[in-house]
């Protein structure tokens, strides 16, 4: 969670000055698309059972060809942050740069870009 609330807060202050638009707002999935499907990934995630997470935001991402592309490129941002937090940092980063890679024009991908800028 440090490193999604750190980089969200990093991307509101440096759009202080400028319009809000979409790329910018920060908003949390969970809220947003309310996805069954990555509900218990979610759940792991917040209890922070991080080894289970990413397993079930992998087995999400890997039948994710009919799912809207905010919720794949949320779903590796979360998966990314469970490797962080279980101190896997060279892993984070590949699945980050798997994210700005796959959907660039996503918020997930701009908060992942800014991560890899500060590491």
């Amino acid at each position: 969670m440090v490193l999604l609330r750190f980089l969200t807060n990093t991307l509101q202050n440096s759009s202080e000055n400028s319009e809000p638009t979409e790329s910018l707002i920060h908003y949390n999935i969970k809220d947003i698309f309310g996805n069954k499907e990555t509900e218990l990934a979610d759940s792991y995630f917040d209890n922070k059972e991080y080894d289970r997470a990413i397993i079930e935001y992998q087995k999400f991402i890997s039948n994710s060809k009919d799912y809207d592309e905010y919720i794949v490129a949320y779903s590796l941002l979360y998966q990314a942050q469970s490797f962080y937090e279980l101190n896997d940092a060279e892993t984070a980063k590949i699945l980050l740069n798997k994210l700005i890679k796959l959907y660039p024009n996503t918020v997930p991908s701009a908060i992942g870009k800014e991560f890899l800028t500060f590491r």
